[in-house]
């Protein structure tokens, strides 16, 4: 059980570093900052939704939604596709 999980955690870390390699070194114009209005204003997300954000995840979680991830979506301000 411990091996396997030792592989999913390898699996996951290929996953992610091949995902982010391709846009490494690659320049992009600066991101917009946060209006400060939008900062003094909050909470903007209900207990509930701020809660949700916490769940916890398995591995095999993370490595479904890179599956689903499309590649040929246009790249954010970040340079990153999804």
């Amino acid at each position: 059980m411990v091996q396997s999980s030792r592989i999913h955690m390898q699996l996951l870390e290929n996953i992610v570093v091949e995902f982010y390699k391709a846009p490494l070194g690659q320049t992009t114009s600066p991101m917009p900052t946060t209006q400060p209005t939008v900062l003094r204003d909050r909470p903007i997300l209900t207990r509930s939704q701020q809660l949700s954000l916490i769940q916890p995840f398995t591995v095999d979680d993370v490595l479904i939604e890179f599956k689903v991830i499309e590649d040929n979506k246009a790249l954010r301000g970040d340079g990153f596709n999804a």
